[in-house]
């Protein structure tokens, strides 16, 4: 989760709980299966709500439910780097990035 270079450069206090687990650091940690689950969560909901699409927008300053779909992460506050989701029930999902960061 955190390199011991990166742990040195925190303050004491913070030790116990990186190094014993009651701070994740930054995200979660589960599994392909439960990112697909939340596709289709997300999915149902679209049927339930009678609506055709969902398009959900994120960047660098409002990534989380773009994160909670599909776990990608931009860069965090450097360069504002929008990316789109398109969700249909009966498709897969199509995720729209920039072409900087496909390789990521």
């Amino acid at each position: 989760m955190i390199s011991e270079k990166a742990l040195k450069w925190l303050p004491d206090r913070f030790e116990k709980l990186i190094r014993y687990g009651e701070f994740q650091g930054p995200g979660e940690t589960i599994t392909n299966e439960e990112y697909k689950a939340r596709v289709e969560i997300a999915k149902q909901k679209i049927v339930d709500e009678g609506l055709d699409a969902l398009i959900v927008f994120g960047d660098c300053y409002r990534m989380s439910n773009i994160r909670w779909l599909v776990n990608y992460r931009t860069i965090d506050g450097v360069y504002p780097q929008p990316m789109l989701m398109y969700l249909v029930p009966d498709r897969d999902p199509v995720f729209f990035l920039p072409s900087s960061e496909i390789p990521s």
